[in-house]
């Protein structure tokens, strides 16, 4: 993967939600399960997988986070919007 498909990949993956993630995750494990790709190929989908796996990480603390910030009002529960410096 050249520097400017990595750049656009990862670009791609900042909308995906965790379950999207998850999936192409899991299709990057089955690939190098295989055992068939040369080792750059290889290393190469392990280091995106590595990503995602990162960006999945952070997907989910965003959302232990706004499970934290579940607050009582008027009998309702409601989230209560994170500010970018929490």
């Amino acid at each position: 993967m050249t520097a400017e498909s990595s750049q656009e990949h990862d670009r791609s993956t900042e909308d995906e939600g965790f379950d999207a993630l998850l999936d192409r995750l899991e299709g990057i494990v089955v690939d190098l399960e295989k055992g068939d790709l040369s080792l750059e190929a290889a290393l190469g989908r392990f280091e995106a997988g590595m990503k995602l796996a990162a960006k999945a990480s952070g997907v989910l603390a965003s959302a232990e986070l706004r499970v934290d910030k579940l607050v009582r009002e008027r009998g309702q529960l409601v989230t209560t919007p994170m500010s970018d410096d929490e």
